[in-house]
């Protein structure tokens, strides 16, 4: 055989190990924790986030049940005395009396429908809360999905540049190669190792952030299992509508409902100022020995500006929510058309990337591959095309994630806001 068929046979063996790898399951060892997409948005209704809330809302809901109605407090007056004249008369006297009062500006009615208010405000603060938590570990799960996706693809590619290597090696000892072709595998056998110790960092990171998402104590074990979720949406005309819906989050509802409780507080501060009515009764013990009795009822008039100072400041405060409300509703609406765009952008990566961009880098990869077969290329022009198939595989990988995120995104939010669908469009 010549030199240069050994050549020729030693460089096939070498481009069978460069057959773009696909991107699938390896054998692993049991993770010591798994969570699929359900289990990780399951989770986040007993996340103490969540659960802080409803704590404070069962606490309300028991005290509110023993407000007091409009009766005042039940007042006893003592009043001992001696009549120092006549001289006759000189001796100790003694009057009692028990006075009831009621206030005519109905506090307690006020004070149920500011109460009423308020755990209305912490019922939007649960859901703005739940819906924040779902959508925290929800991105968080992919976000480790996608990580552990690129480590499975770069072990992959770090397996064949190790086996490159090995050839690489016995190529140049056989004095079929230069000592150039052997530096080129070596450094890319180092540099994927390179990014193979960076996406473990990431990885990591991304299962702490997981399990702090889902209310859990940190691992860095944790790993996602089963399908990418793939949730139903409505149809294009529908989704256009989700922006108008903004209002309908828990966030806006907040303000919203926060304003409602301050105009109520305003409204009770000025019926715990407004008129009293009191009735009793007024004992007498004179010194000469009469006992009196006495029937007493009375009305009590508030000053102009008694409870202005909490009015004000309940009345300023309604005004600022009013204004908060409107401006997040703007801000939630470009949010949510900033997801509408994600939806569609996402679609349009995942068709470059899976219908453009991974064949025609695997194309260029094949054919430097036949013509290093022939002699006519060069090892440095394989690895640089293999480089480009690997790119393309992550793009392919993450523009798989980012699609599946953005359906997900999209259905929180349109499950959130509760959209109204015509008969046939379900989510």
């Amino acid at each position: 055989m010549s030199a240069r068929s050994h050549w020729q046979t030693v460089w096939t063996l070498l481009l069978l190990l460069l057959v773009p790898a696909t991107v699938g399951a390896q054998e692993r060892l049991k993770p010591v924790l798994e969570v699929s997409f359900d289990e990780a948005i399951d989770v986040t209704g007993q996340h103490l986030r969540v659960a802080a809330v409803e704590a404070q809302f069962d606490a309300r809901a028991k005290g509110d049940r023993t407000l007091s109605g409009n009766r005042g407090r039940l007042t006893l007056e003592v009043s001992p005395g001696r009549r120092l004249s006549p001289q006759a008369e000189a001796g100790t006297e003694l009057g009692l009396s028990l006075t009831q009062s009621w206030n005519l500006g109905d506090p307690a009615g006020h004070g149920r429908e500011t109460a009423r208010a308020e755990r209305e405000v912490l019922s939007a603060q649960i859901r703005a809360r739940a819906l924040v938590t779902r959508i925290d570990a929800a991105r968080a799960w992919f976000a480790l999905r996608q990580a552990e996706g690129a480590l499975v693809l770069v072990e992959e590619e770090i397996n064949t540049m190790i086996s490159l290597k090995k050839l690489a090696d016995r190529a140049l000892h056989a004095g079929l190669s230069t000592g150039s072709e052997q530096a080129v595998a070596q450094t890319a056998l180092v540099e994927v190792r390179r990014q193979a110790l960076g996406l473990e960092g990431v990885r990591v990171r991304a299962a702490l952030d997981l399990c702090v998402a889902m209310g859990g104590a940190p691992s860095q074990e944790l790993k996602t299992i089963g399908p990418l979720p793939a949730p139903g949406l409505p149809s294009a005309g529908i989704l256009a509508k989700l922006p108008d819906r903004a209002a309908r989050l828990p966030q806006v509802a907040i303000h919203r409902l926060q304003r409602v409780a301050a105009i109520a507080r305003a409204a009770e501060a000025k019926a715990r100022a407004g008129r009293k009515l009191s009735f009793g009764v007024l004992a007498q013990r004179e010194s000469s020995g009469s006992s009196l009795l006495f029937g007493t009822a009375g009305i009590s008039f508030s000053g102009s500006d008694q409870g202005q100072r909490q009015r004000s400041k309940s009345q300023a405060k309604a005004a600022w929510h009013d204004k908060e409300a409107s401006l997040e509703s703007n801000a939630l609406a470009a949010e949510l058309t900033d997801v509408l765009h994600e939806l569609e952008h996402s679609k349009e990566a995942w068709s470059l990337a899976t219908d453009q961009v991974l064949p025609a880098t695997t194309r260029l990869l094949e054919r430097r591959q036949r013509e290093l077969a022939i002699g006519e290329g060069t090892l440095i022009e394989v690895l640089r095309s293999r480089t480009l198939v690997l790119q393309a595989q992550r793009f392919v990988a993450d523009a798989e994630i980012s699609r599946a995120w953005a359906q997900v995104h999209a259905w929180l939010l349109i499950t959130e806001v509760a959209l109204v669908q015509p008969k046939k469009e379900s989510l």
